[in-house]
């Protein structure tokens, strides 16, 4: 998509709502049969022989050169083709800075979305020349390239547009001027978000964008991405703005193509958007599904039923592009957290969501975020052209796109095994990928399957399962994905790619000087009555990418009230975003206590509690003598964050006439980021004490219904109190609202 400040992002909100979980229920979909149904043998990878139906690496904001440096990674971590961003020429920063974000003088990454001509290079990803490197090497190792096309508009500013386009015989702008709250396909296809919109019905500039493309084939591009695909004419729109476009433009001869067809969330842009008419002539984005993953990250549950529907409008899977996130749901307006964004999703969660689409059969696309970033920073390194995070090659995310490949055109089923927050995608009787979304407890299988009875081994972490008279045993640790098959996967191992970034260790990294690794001291003092039920307790350090690494911790000859203090050394260095105390018994996981990053860093030589608290330590060296400790006011530090519950209200009107034959139900109250279980209640104090007694409040919602009944014709005011429970990191707020509604 365009620009941060002018795109319209696309997202059908209706996702929010999942639907009920049917633990153990099992759904069947048909697997793809138009593809390739096996892995190219010839292949030492197994990479399909396509990218339609395969799984594509988008490297956005990489150059040709990296992407070229790195295609051998790519090839073992099973992805069958690599995404570009638009290889034309583009506006240029000022002063040509390459940031993927920042001031006017450093640059931006969505000049990458703003066209000043349709030729091959720019200053952002290389020259032509490099670009054709970059393929050759590609398809040496079987690696297909799709290329990102913007043909809908150009530059914000037409100055710096080339003569040739803005010369071009025909006209090279729509007139038309629409408006974005009165949604049609007119306005759709002829007007775009406040960027020039191309006249796609002049066949100059058609056989234009045509020449472009298959000068994109013959440099080395095996199939194209179409920005803002719906904003374009179909053939059979009224005649007053149809166009053949696409039935010019498709006739480029790759092999594979796409398009961005946002599917939109109010009822007039989904019925604007045509979306499965897109998908008769080239395969379209199933953004709405990727919302509705996105969502199952804020519950931290799911259905399988919800979950094996694509939300795709009844066009068949073969034909969606499906994805976790895009570059505009993670770069675009990542200020509000909800389900139309991503910003806020970490490196677990996207490993769960890629799992859960790329176990099955459609093309799927893996975004890649920039290095260095974080649900904190989401620029990280801030700087186009080099490689993005690990992510990309994370064991468990080799592990499923291999999977993905070896699988491909066997029978899918989904199901819940063992309770909503554990998804199970079976393939035949070849092998499962399993999620375990719990980031607290591990799952001990017990599940029907129809997987051949036989020892298994997962091949992200290398732990066994086992098939006996189709039933499925084994443990799915918390927070894990466990990838298994009967197949000899010795070609595809996720071991044959080891990230560049190094996991922290606990262990002093030595060189010839032997130079120690600095260390801090964590003390914790546990709960009595879970440690009672377990022995030991271990320390989880999870940084802002959600990766961790786990250190035992020891009792100290330290007491209080009874109890013994836990301790254990962490290096001073380690990236911490949060961490937990992990109570077992043997290999059974009890229960864990979460703390924040805030209070690891106020805690070295100090006692964490299982309160939340931290406390000096006494001075005292008679450890009997010891009662527990009173906090001082300096002493504790805040465990939590400020939850980010925001709550709007609008004054609604109801009609009295109607209100005399039935009762009425109205909305005034919209409540957005909200952590935890949110309550709405109506405060009786200040209440007009008449309307008080007509009225009910959903609990849930706020919505209000008025009872049946005379009502004068003026404004009434009631007042809610909203509550959001909270979470392990983020207190309770409540936020108290008037509401007005009037009766006329």
């Amino acid at each position: 998509m365009t620009g941060k400040k002018t795109k319209i992002v696309s997202v059908f909100l209706a996702v929010l709502m999942i639907a009920g979980i049917f633990s153990g229920l099992i759904v069947s979909s048909n697997a793809v049969s138009s593809q390739t149904e096996t892995p190219d043998e010839t292949n030492p990878y197994g990479l399909l022989g396509k990218a339609d139906g395969g799984l594509i690496l988008h490297c956005w904001c990489w150059n040709f050169n990296t992407i070229k440096e790195n295609m051998e990674t790519i090839a073992k971590a099973g992805y069958s083709a690599i995404q570009t961003s638009p290889i034309n020429e583009v506006v240029v920063g000022e002063g040509g800075g390459l940031k993927i974000f920042g001031d006017d003088a450093d640059g931006k990454w969505y000049y990458h979305y703003q066209p000043t001509d349709q030729k091959i290079g720019n200053y952002q990803l290389g020259t032509e020349e490099e670009f054709k490197a970059m393929c050759e090497t590609a398809h040496s190792y079987g690696v297909k390239v799709i290329v990102d096309v913007v043909a809908n508009h150009t530059a914000a500013n037409k100055r710096l547009v080339s003569n040739r386009l803005k010369n071009i015989e025909g006209g090279l702008y729509h007139d038309y001027v629409g408006s974005r709250t009165n949604v049609t396909r007119k306005s759709l296809t002829q007007w775009y978000s406040g960027l020039p919109d191309v006249n796609t019905q002049n066949k100059n500039y058609q056989n234009l964008i045509l020449d472009y493309l298959k000068q994109c084939v013959a440099d080395g591009a095996d199939g194209f991405r179409y920005d803002t695909a719906r904003h374009i004419e179909l053939p059979d729109d009224d005649p007053d703005f149809a166009s053949d476009f696409w039935p010019t433009v498709l006739e480029n001869g790759s092999s594979y193509q796409y398009g961005e067809v946002l599917q939109g969330y109010s009822s007039a842009e989904i019925n604007a958007t045509r979306f499965a008419d897109y998908s008769k002539i080239m395969d379209v984005t199933a953004s709405t599904y990727g919302a509705k993953l996105r969502t199952y990250f804020m519950k931290f549950d799911t259905s399988a039923k919800s979950l094996s529907d694509y939300s795709s409008e009844k066009v068949p899977a073969d034909k969606l592009v499906t994805w976790v996130e895009s570059h505009d749901t993670y770069a675009n307006d990542g200020e509000e957290f909800n389900a139309g964004t991503s910003f806020w999703v970490n490196n677990n969660q996207i490993r769960k969501g890629w799992a859960i689409i790329a176990a099955r059969d459609t093309t799927s696309l893996f975004f890649s975020r920039p290095d260095g970033s974080s649900v904190d920073n989401i620029w990280g390194n801030n700087l186009i052209g080099p490689r993005g995070d690990d992510n990309f090659i994370n064991p468990e995310v080799v592990a499923v796109n291999h999977f993905h490949n070896a699988m491909f055109g066997e029978e899918a089923a989904m199901s819940n095994v063992g309770g909503k927050k554990y998804v199970m995608i079976t393939r035949g009787t070849k092998g499962a990928v399993i999620v375990n979304s719990d980031t607290t407890k591990d799952i001990t299988l017990n599940a029907k399957t129809t997987l051949i009875d036989g020892t298994y081994t997962d091949t992200a972490h290398n732990s066994e399962f086992i098939v006996k008279d189709g039933i499925l045993t084994g443990v799915v640790k918390a927070d894990e994905v466990c990838v298994i098959d009967n197949l000899d996967s010795s070609h595809y191992t996720s071991e044959i790619v080891e990230p560049t970034t190094e996991e922290p260790t606990t262990e002093p990294q030595e060189t010839a000087e032997t130079i120690p690794v600095e260390t801090k001291t964590i003390n914790y003092l546990p709960d009595k009555n879970v440690l009672e039920k377990g022995n030991t307790i271990k320390l989880v350090i999870q940084n802002v990418n959600g990766d961790t690494t786990t250190f035992d911790m020891t009792k100290s000859d330290v007491m209080y009230d009874g109890v013994p203090v836990y301790t254990a050394e962490i290096p001073s260095n380690l990236d911490i975003y949060m961490a937990q105390f992990k109570y077992f018994n043997g290999e059974t996981m009890l229960g864990q206590f979460n703390v924040s990053k805030s209070q690891i860093a106020a805690a070295d030589g100090k006692i964490i509690t299982s309160d939340g608290s931290v406390y000096v330590e006494p001075q005292t060296t008679d450890a009997t003598a010891v009662t527990t400790p009173q906090p001082t006011k300096s002493a504790v530090v805040n465990a939590k964050k400020t939850n980010p519950m925001k709550v709007t209200a609008k004054t609604k009107t109801v009609k009295a006439k109607k209100l005399k034959k039935k009762k009425q139900t109205v909305k005034p109250v919209k409540i957005t980021g909200a952590k935890g279980t949110v309550t709405v209640k109506l405060i009786k104090k200040g209440t007009t004490k008449k309307i008080y007694k007509k009225v009910k409040v959903n609990k849930k919602n706020g919505a209000i219904t008025l009872k049946k009944g005379k009502y004068a014709k003026k404004t009434y005011k009631i007042k809610l109190k909203i509550t959001a429970k909270g979470n392990n990191l983020y207190n309770s707020k409540t936020v108290t609202k008037t509401i007005k509604i009037k009766v006329k």
